[in-house]
């Protein structure tokens, strides 16, 4: 039976650290871990790891992403695995049903009419939203809601959308939680929380502060795939000793403080020895400048210096003047520690005389040089801020600026709105002196200010720590348009700074958890873009992306929004367009500098990663299918996967082999690779890389990306031992190499301990062992105290050794068990000291012993361990294996880490003796995706002697045909399986969503496609499936919801033509790319009765042009000519040829040329026209602008035919559809599917007709 058991720090701990005069956590959660700073951060805020865990692609498979696809075209998106929603998404604009102007009156419906249409994809419920934030950013509105339970609002929570000008959306995210389940009646008085909310704080009852207006939020704290909520009281709470303002969030059911952050943001004072020169800094000459927004009085009266410094009044007697270093912006005041009072220093008194001049004129006799650095630079900020953005009104009000000349360190910091200078008497800081760590804390206010104002997280603003000093960093760096933060910060070296942002730091590498450090990636990133643009544009795009909110805890998911809030921003001004599938005005210089830092388009596609491991197999015949998603839908970034491969060794990687992974055809996102065939006996180690296209950067997949743990399975093994430990066995526990007095290792049935932090449950001990069915395990201490949290654990070493084991006779045997260990700070991290699960094995009975592995991170949930014993030394017949579970204790000499081990199911395999089997079991089908309904014909491949078929078609319907004909009335993906049978033996193949029918597909006819204007246009529709409304676009201005319309284009040019048809939720889009050519009064045009055929081909050409020409002179494009008006031509030697028809009236002329208009070949036969394929020939081949494919099909056939390069990927997909029989051709211009030339090489191209598949090379030079 499973015991729960949940752990508060007991007594024994608690008079421990009362004795040693430490802070004793009463009202926090045992396990929460109090940083430097004071704060108590949620587990992703602590994440090192890389953020790429977070997303699956796996929803953008359903039907409703697969029409939005359908519908949109181009669109880059990320879907949070935890909610399952899409967390950034952006690419082609997308209309507001019935919407096409955005106003201030309308914005809010019209965003919430978005939400409702698309509520099912967006995975909300849009009654649960409320508004934060309408805004108006150059040409782009801003939108945003937060998610309410219950009326209370979910912090963390947001629905952003990007609307156009026009009422079409560029981008949305989503951060929502559809599973809350909590009571929002408080069960304690929010007296008891406040008096909790300074616990683990030095807080003086007598001087600090704790306040709170009882405001309530629910707050989700997601950790390891899960989210747990509480509903949390909002509270202030504010120390002088040390300085720190926090916005605690205390449970209002437990009393617990789940997440406390420190708003006041410092400079941090590492110091980094640079040799640039500086300028601007606290070295510089001092020299008068004007002082602009200074407050002085006039007798009783208060006046302001303009921006130039200057004040004009008439006045009329003598009167006196007093100022003091205040203004609307600014104001600058002394504390003095550690008496805590307040008081101004700089103050000037005089008198003015009527129609005199006056200098007010700071000096030293009235002031301190920090105190006039400190004001005018406050003011300079402002000012500046306010001419790169005027609507920004978050700033004006008065910043106080405290100076702490006595402090016991120096620093400065911000609070989110004032300023604070500690330390400035002490050598050897010039902080106080240095503008750029003003603009730097300045910086801050203005991230808190504009994010509260625009929807960011309250009471916080910006959540991201390493964000907010980047953009900290960035803010004090372009206002002089240096990289250096903090020059001349230091006394005696000059090149001693704060830090530098013109860096190589990268993602996930240099992550190590500190905000300064780890910003650096971001801020480098757009000093990157700086150089490669301008300081304007760089700075530009770097705060308008601000009201995007970009912001997570994740500090790789808040990198990711950044991209892609600084793309969106980038094509909000100057020459950009809101729409980011045509691309942005500095689209390749934003990703190339995003990329240097590993956080552009290749963190975009490890988001998109998914795989399934394969599992141990039997199977020594057939090839192991590894198969993989990664994100190749087209996007604005022109991302996706250059070349995926799989890699696997079978030697421990001393050598390795690689195996091309080929697109799927109906499904480019999804990835397959084929590992050969392996003997029995075979141990199989593999990962999946792929190369980035647009960065070069090669990333490799493993079970733990990006740390390289490689997938494995095993071929032909069976178990030759195996320990579920549910009885008595030869394993015993160490006693004399043990130093543990408690939690020895012990076989017995471990019971559930939860250990409580930041409103996460982490589980120290599981509730159950590993074997299905079981119940016992091997467990240091199972049987947890409640309210002791030490006697039960490890405190030392403990071992638990296995009897002796023949394995003398067997070859590549191979050990695998089931672990679960847990190494927990509880106290604060203790670096060296970490707990350790160590694996060895020994081959003389324990006399010696080799390491195999050593653990010392918590893997909180069972995990498999498997290694080749042939690896580390050969088998005997006296082989013995141990676990050591060892724990160490901190400077204090308290326990290090909260540990526990389990193992279980341990197990020895060795190779079988397996005969290969005598029926394989494989299968086709013609086609695998189309519209509803959808005929497929499905032919059987098996291997050996059948006698029998069973067909699963996935949808309900079975069949015992040998090659069925099934039909498939709905939409959906669908498995497929066969199972055989020779009446002794039996093996069934599946083949996963196998099938994809779709309700309906765009497209349409024209008639005329060209001709002289006004040209009336009939179009009539050709869509598939099921459609009950068509929205059509021409390209010049007009729309119809006509289903054949009627279209008369009025001026002169070529018109691309879209049509999107919709029925219910499910919608499709087909676009014809200058699909009507209108003329003036006068043009050539021409038709052929046929563009391709077998040589000697004869065409005959007929004339069409308008405005009566009365010569017409004809180009074949093989060297012949014809001067007639309808002449006819024959083709004798194979190839492709242009067709050109020039045309004059005496006056006026007109060319008009088709490219690739007629192919002539050969006629060549093929091997088996039992497929119904009798003609192939390609010509050119090898060539330079384009190849033609030539086939012909004896009977109708579904027909496919792609173009591969070398590594398998698509290049181009030609045909895709069911065909007649007859004569087919098909061009292939050398080109990729976004229309760039491919480069030169060797091509693959594959053609399948019906059952049979055909492939050859192409030379593309």
């Amino acid at each position: 039976m499973k015991k729960r058991t949940a752990f508060v720090l007991g007594l024994t701990i608690l008079f421990s650290l009362v004795l040693l005069n430490l802070p004793v956590f009463a009202k926090i959660q045992s396990n929460s871990v109090i940083e430097k700073d004071g704060s108590i951060l949620l587990p992703s805020q602590k994440s090192t790891t890389h953020a790429v865990s977070n997303f699956t692609q796996a929803p953008l498979r359903s039907p409703e992403w697969k029409a939005f696809f359908n519908a949109n075209g181009k669109w880059t998106v990320l879907i949070d695995k935890t909610t399952l929603t899409p967390h950034r998404a952006f690419g082609k604009p997308v209309q507001i049903k019935n919407i096409n102007n955005i106003t201030n009156d309308n914005v809010q419906s019209a965003s919430m009419q978005f939400l409702r249409d698309n509520s099912k994809l967006l995975n909300i419920n849009p009654d649960e939203l409320k508004l934060t934030k309408t805004k108006k950013v150059n040409k782009l509105w801003y939108v945003g809601y937060k998610q309410a339970y219950k009326g209370i609002e979910v912090l963390l929570s947001e629905v952003e959308l990007r609307i156009r000008e026009d009422g079409k959306v560029i981008a949305f995210g989503v951060e929502y939680y559809n599973n809350i389940n909590v009571n929002i009646t408080p069960t304690i008085p929010l007296a008891t929380a406040m008096s909790n909310a300074s616990e683990g704080l030095k807080f003086d009852s007598k001087r600090d502060v704790t306040q709170s207006e009882g405001r309530m939020f629910i707050l989700p704290v997601k950790n390891n795939g899960k989210v747990k909520f509480s509903l949390v009281y909002d509270i202030n709470v504010e120390t002088r000793q040390p300085i720190g303002k926090f916005s605690s969030f205390v449970d209002a059911h437990s009393g617990y403080v789940i997440w406390r952050l420190n708003k006041i943001h410092d400079v941090n004072t590492t110091v980094n020895t640079k040799g640039y020169i500086k300028e601007k800094y606290s070295y510089d000459t001092a020299k008068q400048m004007p002082f602009p927004h200074q407050y002085f009085n006039i007798g009783t009266e208060r006046n302001e210096s303009d921006k130039n410094g200057s004040w004009t009044k008439d006045i009329s007697s003598q009167k006196s003047i007093i100022a003091k270093m205040e203004g609307p912006w600014a104001k600058v005041q002394y504390i003095l520690f550690p008496i805590q009072t307040s008081s101004d220093s700089a103050y000037f008194e005089g008198s003015l005389i009527p129609g005199s001049n006056f200098v007010l004129n700071w000096n030293d006799n009235y002031s301190t040089l920090q105190e006039r650095m400190l004001f005018y630079h406050t003011n300079y900020i402002h000012d500046y801020l306010k001419n790169l953005d005027s609507a920004f009104d978050g700033m004006d009000f008065q910043v106080i600026l405290t100076i702490i000349p006595d402090f016991y360190y120096f620093n400065a910091g911000s609070d989110g709105r004032d300023i604070t200078f500690y330390g400035t008497d002490s050598p050897p800081n010039h902080f106080a002196e240095s503008p750029s760590i003003l603009y730097h804390e300045y910086t801050h206010s203005v991230n808190a200010q504009l994010y509260l104002q625009f929807g960011g997280t309250p009471p916080l603003g910006m959540v991201n720590g390493s964000t907010h000093e980047a953009t900290a960093d960035l803010g004090a760096a372009f206002m002089y348009d240096d990289h250096i933060i903090g020059k001349g910060a230091y006394e005696g070296d000059t090149n001693q700074n704060v830090r530098d942002i013109d860096n190589n730091n990268i993602y996930p590498d240099s992550i190590d958890g500190e905000p300064h450090h780890d910003g650096m990636i971001l801020s480098g990133a757009f000093w990157d873009f700086r150089k490669l643009t301008s300081r304007e544009i760089a700075e530009k795009v770097s705060h308008f992306s601000k009201y995007g909110t970009p912001d997570d805890p994740d500090v790789g998911i808040a990198f990711s929004e950044w991209f892609i809030e600084a793309i969106l921003t980038d094509d909000n001004f100057g020459t950009g367009d809101n729409d980011p599938s045509n691309g942005t005005p500095h689209l390749m210089e934003l990703v190339t500098a995003f990329n240097e830092h590993q956080i552009g388009t290749d963190l975009l596609l490890a988001f998109s990663y998914a795989h399934t491991p394969l599992p141990d197999t039997k199977n020594i015949v057939d090839p192991y299918i590894v198969e993989c998603n990664l994100n190749s839908e087209p996007n604005i970034l022109n991302s996706h996967p250059d070349s995926v491969y799989v890699i696997y060794t079978t030697n421990n990687f001393e050598s390795m082999n690689m195996v091309p992974a080929i697109q799927e055809p109906t499904d480019q996102n999804k990835y397959k690779a084929e590992i050969p065939a392996l003997p029995n006996g075979t141990s199989v180690k593999y990962y999946i890389q792929a190369k980035e296209s647009v960065s070069g950067r090669t990333l490799k997949f493993t079970g733990a990306y990006p740390d390289f743990e490689p997938y494995q399975f095993l071929v032909g093994y069976e178990t030759l031992y195996l320990e579920d430990f549910e009885l008595e066995n030869n394993w015993t526990v160490d006693n004399q190499g043990n130093s543990s007095p408690n939690g020895k290792w012990e076989r017995d049935v471990p019971q559930e301990v939860e250990y409580n932090w930041n409103a996460s449950i982490w589980v120290l001990q599981p509730g159950e062992d590993h074997t299905p069915g079981g119940t016992r395990c091997y467990v240091t201490g199972h049987l947890a105290i409640p309210g002791d949290i030490f006697s039960y654990m490890p405190d030392g070493t403990t071992t638990l050794i296995s009897g002796l084991y023949d394995l003398s006779e067997v070859n590549n045997s191979v050990i695998r068990f089931y672990h679960y260990f847990t190494c927990k700070s509880y106290w604060s991290e203790s670096p060296g000291n970490e707990s350790k699960l160590i694996f060895e094995v020994s081959s003389n009975g324990g006399t010696s012993w080799v390491s195999v592995d050593t653990i010392t991170q918590s893997t909180w949930e069972w995990k498999k361990s498997q290694y080749d014993i042939s690896d580390y030394l050969n088998t005997t017949d006296r082989m013995r294996f141990r676990f050591i579970v060892k724990t160490f204790n901190n400077e204090l000499g308290f326990l290090a880490y909260l540990t526990e081990g389990l193992i279980d199911d341990f197990e020895i395999l060795v190779p079988g003796d397996i005969a290969p089997p005598t029926i394989i079991a494989d299968f086709a089908g013609t086609p695998t995706t189309g519209v509803a309904p959808l005929s497929v014909h499905f032919s059987d491949s098996s291997k050996g002697a059948v006698s029998t078929w069973w067909w699963d078609f996935g949808d309900g319907i079975n069949s015992t045909e040998k090659n069925p004909i099934h039909q498939y009335t709905t939409k959906g993906s669908y498995n497929v399986s066969l199972t055989i049978s020779d009446g002794v033996n039996q093996d069934t193949k599946w083949k996963n969503n196998y099938i994809t029918v779709i309700p309906m597909k765009a497209d349409f006819t024209a008639k005329p496609l060209e001709g002289i204007m006004p040209l009336e246009v009939q179009f009539t529709d050709k869509s598939q499936g099921t459609v009950s409304s068509w929205f059509w676009d021409f390209g010049e201005g007009g729309t119809s919801t006509e289903q054949n319309p009627t279209y008369t284009f009025v001026d002169e040019g070529s018109y691309s033509v879209v049509l999107v048809v919709k029925h219910s939720d499910d919608s499709s889009e087909v676009i014809k790319d200058d699909y009507i050519s209108v003329y003036k009064a006068f043009g050539a045009s021409f038709t052929a009765d046929t563009n391709s055929g077998v040589i000697p081909l004869t065409v005959h050409f007929t004339d069409q042009s308008f405005g009566n020409p009365t010569s017409w002179i004809w180009d074949f494009g093989d060297g012949g000519t014809s001067t007639e008006q309808n002449p006819s031509h024959v083709y004798t030697t194979q190839g492709i040829y242009n067709v050109s028809l020039t045309v004059s009236d005496g006056t006026k002329q007109s060319t008009k040329t088709k490219t690739d208009f007629i192919s002539a070949y050969h006629s060549t036969a093929v091997d088996d026209e039992s497929n119904g394929l009798v003609g192939l020939n390609v010509y050119p081949n090898p060539f330079s602008s384009s190849t033609a494919i030539y086939y012909e099909l004896k009977s109708p056939a579904y027909v496919s035919l792609k173009i591969y390069d070398l590594m398998g990927n698509l290049v181009s997909s030609l045909v895709d559809e069911s065909q007649s029989d007859g004569g087919r051709v098909s061009v292939w211009n050398g080109t990729k599917p976004d229309g760039t030339k491919a480069n030169t090489g060797m091509y693959f191209y594959r053609l399948q007709a019906g059952s049979k598949t055909f492939t050859g090379k192409l030379i593309l030079y």
